[in-house]
């Protein structure tokens, strides 16, 4: 708002301020798009994309009222006084030239490749230890916006948050994190808090951040259980289910109480590498279902594979639990499902990112000549349940508009499309209308 008033406070300002390269870009998109349809008659939807998504180019969505909420989101965090959260993050030079040399993927930087920092926000101080993450190297294209493991020094939290990330939007696909994490939590499946602030470095404004919280004794209080082990998969050893070797998160923890709970979980959790009958009994059928079905609907399939989900021992129940992170939308899912694992002489189904680990879904839907009845009906009607108009409209619409403002700042910032291991060309554009077509023609079927 400020900004805007820099530029004067009438209409021809605030038309001068709206149109932006953005906007420019949106024009562009919608004249391609446009004739694209006209000169090939609809063929845009199964053959450009395409094309166009090898060179990294694709838009994000075809569908008009998307562009239009764009638009909407857009105007409306320009107009409106509210504002995501300001957090300053104070480095001293010495520790900015060690972080930088880490990102750098140097050898010797730091003993232990952690730097001391403050963060403040509200007036708050909190001490914090900060460290380079992220494999793919758009966590780490330079030290203004690279990506940070932070770990909380002392009893304080920050955000209700000990262990948490700092990276850009892009790197959790903009807000559908947040959205599949809120749709989860509402189902009683655990799930990652994020939040979107305004990061300062040293006092120079860095853009738009997006807060991910670590596996952590606090995420699963959030949720209302009681802490169990969290095991994940050990993706240096392997991505594969049944040679996986899983790693337990919060180790010092598990050691000092010695309840035996985390020896238990691994012993679960390595028995069902070789005998797929041990999930229905010491797995929670229900909430894996609902997980599935979920992000099987919300094109999450990546939220899915076994290196994504965690797996949490519930205590009070004595049953494995998914813990969702990681579910990055998109993909070449359009028309694959999760129950496509169930195929006519076990062959292997047109599956792309699950294909190697066809052993980890059919030891929850079962096979072609062994169906798993009991899990697939609740997966079926957790699907029907999802995808019903009272549900697209009181809980997946409301979600989705409550992230308005998360939404238009980075709209203002122009951040560009998710391409995965780059940023594209062009920029992000919610498409949840596209989505919302996902959710009626699952129904449909």
């Amino acid at each position: 708002m400020s900004s805007f008033k820099k530029k004067g406070n009438n209409f021809f300002g605030f038309i001068k301020y709206l149109y932006k390269p953005a906007l420019v870009i949106i024009l562009i998109q919608a004249t391609a798009i446009t004739l694209f349809l006209y000169d090939n008659r609809g063929k845009i939807k199964t053959k450009i994309p395409q094309l166009i998504n090898l060179v990294g180019l694709s838009f994000d969505t075809f569908h008009p009222k998307d562009y239009k909420e764009y638009l909407s989101d857009l105007t409306r965090s320009i107009i409106s006084r509210k504002q995501l959260k300001r957090v300053d993050l104070s480095l001293s030079f010495k520790d900015k030239l060690k972080l930088e040399c880490d990102r750098k993927r140097k050898e010797n930087c730091t003993k232990s490749g952690w730097v001391k920092a403050e963060i403040y926000m509200d007036n708050e101080k909190y001490r914090v230890k900060l460290r380079a993450k992220g494999d793919r190297e758009i966590h780490r294209i330079r030290l203004s916006n690279m990506s940070f493991k932070a770990d909380l020094i002392g009893d304080k939290r920050f955000l209700g948050m000990e262990e948490f990330s700092i990276q850009l939007p892009i790197i959790r696909n903009y807000t559908y994190e947040p959205l599949a994490a809120r749709l989860l939590r509402k189902e009683n499946i655990s799930s990652t808090r994020n939040s979107y602030i305004r990061l300062y470095i040293n006092g120079e404004y860095v853009g738009v951040r997006h807060l991910e919280e670590a596996m952590s004794k606090e995420l699963v209080e959030s949720s209302k259980k009681r802490y169990g082990p969290i095991y994940s998969i050990e993706e240096s050893i392997s991505t594969i289910y049944e040679k996986a070797i899983f790693d337990l998160a919060d180790k010092k923890y598990w050691q000092r109480i010695n309840n035996n709970l985390e020896r238990e979980a691994l012993t679960i959790l390595e028995s069902s590498q070789t005998n797929p009958q041990i999930f229905n009994k010491y797995f929670d059928n229900k909430k894996w279902a609902k997980y599935m079905a979920m992000l099987d609907t919300l094109m999450m399939i990546h939220g899915t594979v076994p290196k994504s989900v965690k797996f949490y021992l519930n205590p009070v129940s004595g049953l494995i639990e998914p813990i969702f992170f990681d579910g990055h939308q998109g993909g070449w899912f359009h028309n694959y499902r999760l129950s496509d694992a169930i195929t006519k002489n076990n062959l292997i189904p047109k599956c792309t990112l699950t294909c190697e680990n066809m052993y980890f879904y059919r030891m929850m839907f079962g096979n072609g000549q062994n169906i798993n009845y009991s899990f697939y009906k609740e997966y079926f009607n957790s699907l029907e349940n999802f995808t019903s108009k009272d549900y697209i409209k009181n809980v997946l619409e409301k979600e989705w508009k409550n992230l308005w403002l998360e939404r238009g700042t980075n709209y203002r910032e122009f951040n560009k499309k998710d391409s995965i291991y780059h940023f594209g060309i062009l920029p992000n554009i919610g498409s949840f209308n596209k989505l919302k077509d996902r959710f009626k023609n699952i129904r449909n079927e």
